[in-house]
């Protein structure tokens, strides 16, 4: 059986759907008041089955794969269910064998497509309801591990781009019901090929796409680790861990991979006009032309003898594999959904990611007040998504309305549609190598964004649920861990005082190497963000394989130099002491963010929160660096040892006197 994967290329027909949804929601809504009582002691499965007149459709599904047992069972669900008349307005867009529109039943479909449209409608072990949703990603996946996304238009939340929530928040026993006036249907193709149904709107980067071989590169690329059994190996233990007396802890049940591609509109290009594209960028030729006079410049010429597209030099490659990354990023989770409580809104968050151009990085900047977006980015309220590479004025980008495509995602990852594109050129190498590049260590996993890992804490009620994932040692490719070192993820929580309230932790006698991503060429002070670690013993750091000095003690305690800025009236701001600590090998903690339940206090004012300056370095050109942690000896249990690698900083030299404590 074919399905319909194809994304609407009309803004025409996209705004009639939208109309029709909501038309169809205002009448839905009319047709069930007061016909649908809701009794709290039914379960999800039983209140689906009395009411037919709705559901009746669905249920069929239900009951013709066994999933119906579920949700007649104690346990916790959200579920979109959809209407008899969704699923009929389904059926009509598929194809038989033949290609032909012949679908009217489920007696059509295979038992195996049936089940995945039940999975796609359902989330196992999580109640949501509408009041936690946030624009953007929603925390928890569906059975099928697919990622749902969440829109708002006047009174109306959309799921997955084109279907309306026509009744929310029907609580029952077992969790909770939300009506959906469409169904849900993700794309069952690999995102490069999904993306080239969309030629209509992104034509010319669809075109580059395949010219460079980055479509082959994401379309035979395994989407999977089939290989990964979440069975095996470590499994949580509570008494293991001290952290576990705090920390729900679980093991990711997959290992997926897959692609993020952000593609600017033929019509935008057209009116992109820059001194590489006067008349702006109306074919490939155009665009590899603007690629040419960027990447010339930034890369000394270096490639202007190749030819051959396919190689990573090429200058139309590398302006294109600027725009693809090999992570599954929804739009929030660029940046926005790890724009925590914990972060002050006062003080813009830069979030740093490695994209498929080799050794590169992207900035994607998170600024709540909108003060140093300007007036026109301001306005747009996409940049509640963040702006890309905001340094270059020719830059600046964000994302347009056609983001988080196609709906409900494709089989290993999303595209979206950013305002002009954004280049790797040189006025964005000298910006990043003359700023301080603070640094969240998992940013350097992407497999933590690609398994809903990281950014799915819910950020109003219950944010903060102290939930760790316990990951194993071939989990993540950038991390390496050696005897009994356990690496956990944990999730953000407004009780810790960590940099975007996450933090991962490897525990016993530890002896790891995480690889970082890319940083630019330049001379940097290079530091570790510390916080309460239970380290108690002495550790011997290094980076590239180089001694960070002499081994030491991690344990904040263990440094009896800090003064809360305050108490001494001598020093009310803690300068002075900063200059102490300083000298020791210490700097106080940043300003921009706190323990959000606990205190508005910034981290500065706390003792237990610290940064350890690991050295001065030049690294002459931009690349990759390894940060080596190895516990030489404890005086205490191996259960009671972590280190908390919360961040990394690299500061150029150049800026140290007018770094600021934030």
């Amino acid at each position: 059986m074919k399905r319909n994967t194809n994304v609407s290329t009309s803004i025409f027909g996209v705004f009639a759907l939208f109309c029709l949804c909501l038309l169809f929601q205002s009448c839905l809504r009319e047709d069930l008041t007061g016909t649908l009582p809701v009794i709290k002691e039914e379960l999800v499965g039983d209140y689906l089955t009395n009411n037919p007149q709705l559901f009746s459709e669905f249920t069929r599904m239900l009951d013709t794969t066994g999933v119906m047992g579920l949700l007649k069972a104690y346990g916790k669900y959200t579920v979109f269910a959809p209407t008899n008349e969704a699923i009929k307005r389904y059926y009509s867009t598929l194809e038989d064998e033949d290609g032909k529109h012949t679908i009217t039943s489920l007696n059509q479909l295979t038992l195996k497509d049936i089940k995945e449209f039940c999975y796609n409608h359902i989330i196992k072990g999580d109640t949501i309801k509408t009041k936690d949703f946030n624009e953007g990603a929603l925390g928890s996946r569906s059975m099928s591990e697919r990622f749902y996304t969440v829109s708002f238009s006047d009174s109306a939340i959309i799921i997955n781009g084109s279907s309306p929530i026509v009744a929310r928040d029907i609580e029952l026993h077992n969790g909770i019901v939300h009506v959906l006036g469409e169904v849900l249907s993700p794309a069952y193709g690999n995102i490069a090929e999904v993306f080239e149904k969309d030629s209509a709107r992104f034509g010319i980067y669809v075109k580059a796409l395949k010219a460079t071989g980055l479509y082959m590169i994401m379309n035979k690329a395994r989407n999977e680790d089939e290989g990964y059994d979440y069975t095996a190996g470590y499994q949580p233990n509570p008494s293991d861990r001290f952290i576990s007396q705090y920390v729900l802890e679980s093991k990711p049940t997959s290992r997926k991979f897959g692609f993020t591609i952000l593609a600017v509109s033929d019509a935008d290009l057209a009116n992109y006009v820059t001194p590489g594209s006067p008349n702006g960028v109306h074919s490939l030729a155009d665009l590899e032309k603007l690629a040419r006079y960027y990447y010339s410049r930034a890369f000394n010429n270096d490639a202007d003898a190749i030819t051959d597209k396919t190689n990573p030099k090429h200058y139309l490659n590398r302006f294109m594999s600027y725009h693809c990354f090999n992570r599954i990023l929804l739009s929030s989770r660029f940046v926005k959904d790890l724009f925590t409580p914990n972060h002050f809104p006062e003080c813009p968050m830069p979030e740093y990611i490695e994209t498929m151009m080799e050794n590169t990085i992207v900035e994607v900047l998170m600024d709540k007040q909108g003060k140093i977006i300007g007036p026109a980015m301001a306005a747009d309220p996409n940049s509640a998504f963040g702006v890309f590479n905001y340094d270059d004025p020719l830059q600046g980008a964000v994302l347009t309305d056609f983001k988080d495509l196609p709906p409900g995602g494709s089989l290993n990852g999303y595209y979206h549609g950013i305002t002009r594109p954004i280049m790797y050129n040189k006025t964005i190498s000298d910006a990043f190598s003359s700023k301080r590049l603070r640094i969240d260590a998992a940013t350097f996993f992407p497999e933590l964004t690609t398994n809903n890992l990281r950014g799915s804490t819910p950020i109003g009620e219950g944010y903060g649920k102290l939930k760790g994932w316990v990951i194993d040692d071939k989990y993540l490719d950038n991390y390496e861990g050696h005897g009994d070192s356990r690496f956990t993820y944990e999730e953000p929580t407004g009780t810790w005082l960590f940099y975007q309230g996450d933090v991962c932790a490897i525990s016993g006698m530890y002896n790891f190497t995480v690889k970082t991503c890319p940083i630019p060429a330049g001379t940097y002070e290079v530091r570790l963000g510390l916080i309460g670690n239970r380290a108690d013993g002495i550790t011997q750091l290094y980076i590239d394989s180089l001694p960070c000095g002499v081994p030491t003690i991690l344990t904040t305690d263990y440094f009896d130099g800090y003064v809360m800025p305050g108490m001494d009236k001598q020093d009310p701001e803690g300068y002075e002491n900063d200059k102490m600590m300083r000298n020791r090998g210490y700097m106080k903690a940043p300003n921009s963010f706190g323990a959000y339940e606990i205190s508005q206090s910034s981290a500065r004012m706390a003792g237990s929160c610290l940064r350890k300056i690991l050295g001065t370095y030049t690294f002459d050109k931009a690349k990759k660096h390894y940060f080596t942690a190895i516990m030489i000896g404890a005086n205490v249990d191996k259960s009671q040892i972590a280190l908390f690698l919360d961040y990394l900083e690299f500061c150029p030299v150049s800026v140290l006197d007018k770094e600021g404590i934030d």
